[in-house]
């Protein structure tokens, strides 16, 4: 049994997990996604133009900062 969207809404939020990740369901079954997401106060300015930007890119490139940001991650945790 599914729970209904708003449910669904809330269980991402808390969960800090996407709703398609919490139906199984992958980035290539997914729409292409909106130009302007909700508005969301508690990002800084910095952090709202690096998503801006990042809005514009390719999957696949996309595909290869999330690479490049998780061997950066990695040297940090020394």
């Amino acid at each position: 049994m599914m729970p209904s969207v708003p449910s669904l809404r809330r269980i991402s939020i808390v969960l800090g997990i996407s709703s398609d990740a919490l139906m199984g369901v992958s980035p290539s079954q997914v729409a292409a996604t909106v130009d302007e997401a909700p508005p969301d106060g508690s990002l800084s300015p910095e952090l709202r133009r690096i998503v801006h930007q990042l809005r514009t890119w390719s999957p696949k490139r996309l595909k290869v900062l999330s690479k490049v940001l998780t061997v950066l991650a990695s040297s940090f945790e020394d």
